[in-house]
């Protein structure tokens, strides 16, 4: 529901109604929700525990396309970055080696529940 709000009347009506809607459901679930998934299919609940507490992430061998742009005599343009591969007219495929992550922990779970409860 996206919607601009003005003035403090305007938002106590928004805010009675989403009171009434809660109320009306019975339940309200906080927290990550174990159907919840990223776009890579990685569950939000273990992306959340090692922001939360620290881990150790395995990234496996895989293969990337770096795209650049050349000029007309084959040298690269803009110093050599990389570019989108829509602005790009020169492709290389190369191979990434597995390696490890370490992720520090950075809870944001535990003191927001600390403090609030």
């Amino acid at each position: 529901m996206a919607a601009t709000i003005t003035g403090g009347a305007k938002l106590e009506a928004v805010l009675r109604v989403a009171t009434a809607k809660l109320a009306a459901a019975g339940t309200l679930e906080v927290g990550f929700m174990s159907e919840a998934t990223e776009a890579d299919n990685t569950p939000v609940v273990e992306v959340a525990t090692v922001n939360e507490f620290g881990g150790t992430v395995n990234v496996p061998a895989h293969e990337t396309t770096v795209y650049r742009s050349l000029g007309r005599a084959g040298d690269l343009l803009r110093g050599g970055r990389f570019v989108k591969a829509k602005q790009s007219n020169f492709a290389t495929t190369h191979e990434v080696p597995a390696y490890t992550v370490t992720i520090p922990p950075r809870p944001f779970f535990r003191s927001m529940v600390a403090k609030e409860s």
